[in-house]
């Protein structure tokens, strides 16, 4: 597994990182009240405890790699079929996807506004973002005034998108808001047109080959030229992430 420790957002930690202590390991047994208060005697930030949500997962990681980190149904009358994601994999795309984003020039303070059914690649997504900037989960079955509200109001710099799907309107609905949102630089597409279906049926394996290829910028109705970027130290995959950036004047 390629283990991506390109540039990551100041403030979090590469995959590389030395391990701090065990966060798993019980401190606290409570039998009686005064256990509580004597607990509550030592500072928060003398517990040790992860820096960011980031460092958790990655801590996570470093203790129990190939353990379950998820497990993804894709029906309700299907339970005895799981799409398995291990803690190293999850990482590995939230590292990916923070690369991605950081690549954007997306820094803590960036709001990244997330339009996703529930997958396992909308962790990668919410995590991602979150370990690059602010990640700003919107429910995509709002109405579009709704989801355009909600991404104004908190400054969305950049929008991840799945679609376009017949079924999941997520990528529709931000096509139909983006001229709506001048200060979205970047509307970012996980899966390629006509990948999946349905929303249980998005691939694990094509979030990975998207977040590690490159990141193509596609020309705008208002803008024709092409701005190419790129994820250093990625294996071979299809370019199947698109990336629009918003048309300067």
């Amino acid at each position: 597994m390629t283990q991506l420790n390109t540039r990551v957002p100041a403030g979090v930690v590469t995959a590389a990182s030395p391990v701090k202590s065990d966060p798993y390991t019980p401190r606290l047994t409570v039998t009686a009240l005064a256990d509580i208060r004597r607990f509550e005697q030592t500072p928060l930030s003398d517990r040790r405890l992860p820096d960011s949500t980031y460092e958790l997962l990655r801590l996570a990681r470093d203790r129990a790699p190939e353990a379950p980190a998820l497990h993804y149904f894709t029906s309700g009358d299907e339970l005895g079929k799981a799409v398995t994601i291990t803690h190293a994999q999850m990482f590995s795309r939230i590292t990916q996807t923070a690369n991605l984003l950081h690549s954007l020039g997306l820094g803590p303070d960036d709001v990244i506004g997330v339009l996703m059914p529930v997958t396992p690649e909308s962790q990668y997504a919410i995590w991602g973002s979150e370990a690059a900037g602010i990640a700003c989960p919107v429910n995509w079955m709002l109405e579009p005034e709704i989801i355009a509200a909600l991404l104004r109001n908190a400054g969305a710099k950049a929008v991840i998108a799945y679609g376009p799907d017949v079924d999941i309107e997520a990528w529709n609905k931000a096509m139909l808001v983006r001229r709506e949102l001048p200060g979205v630089h970047y509307w970012i597409r996980p899966a390629a047109a006509g990948q999946a279906k349905r929303a249980s049926s998005i691939s694990t394996q094509s979030w990975l080959a998207s977040m590690a290829t490159r990141l193509t910028a596609s020309a705008s109705s208002r803008r024709k030229t092409r701005r190419p970027c790129s994820i250093p130290a990625a294996p071979p995959a299809r370019p199947s992430l698109r990336c629009i950036p918003t048309a300067t004047k």
